[in-house]
């Protein structure tokens, strides 16, 4: 039974999109979502150190747009387990090439799509069903005051959500904007 990971590369470098090799027989489907040696082959050294549940009972619910600054920033594996969710990954490296694009990609049990993102992005998703259940494995630590954002409908990213935003939490809504402030995370 061939369990390799498919690591495909994305046009910002470092960000991967993963597909599993799925083995199907008459019980069902088993399949490999992390093998640290085969993250280790695509460069990627990966220390799980926290794993993370969030459950959304609406569609349109959207989380994000979050990133934990330095010297704590946190690599992620973005999975959904239930459901489909629209997920964007912001490149916030101030020396990048692609400082400031995006990657999206909708994630689903079904097409069992997982998103590698590196330390120095910005991760948020929209719920496109309802009850959907989505896993994140961090390579840090959540430090709370480290814990940053920036606003869902920010001008300069310019990103459109796919359904209408029908559930956000109060935070999230009260994210500022990128300015000449913002000065992003630098590696």
């Amino acid at each position: 039974m061939d369990q390799k990971i498919i690591f495909r590369k994305t046009f910002i470098d470092g960000l991967f999109l993963i597909e599993p090799t799925v083995n199907d027989d008459e019980r069902g489907s088993f399949f490999r979502i992390f093998c640290k040696d085969e993250f280790k082959n695509m460069g990627i050294n990966m220390d799980i150190k926290q794993m993370n549940v969030s459950f959304n009972k609406f569609a349109g619910t959207l989380r994000g747009l979050h990133y934990q600054s330095s010297p704590s920033t946190e690599a992620k594996i973005i999975r959904c387990c239930q459901g489909e969710i629209f997920d964007i990954a912001v490149d916030i490296r101030k020396k990048s090439k692609t400082y400031l694009s995006f990657f999206s990609v909708n994630l689903s049990f079904r097409n069992k799509l997982m998103l590698f993102i590196p330390g120095g992005f910005m991760h948020g998703f929209q719920t496109l069903d309802k009850n959907t259940v989505v896993e994140y494995y961090h390579s840090d630590f959540f430090m709370k005051e480290l814990d940053n954002g920036i606003f869902y409908k920010d001008k300069t990213l310019n990103i459109k959500w796919p359904l209408k935003v029908t559930n956000i939490s109060e935070r999230d809504k009260g994210l500022p904007v990128i300015d000449e402030r913002f000065v992003g995370y630098i590696k």
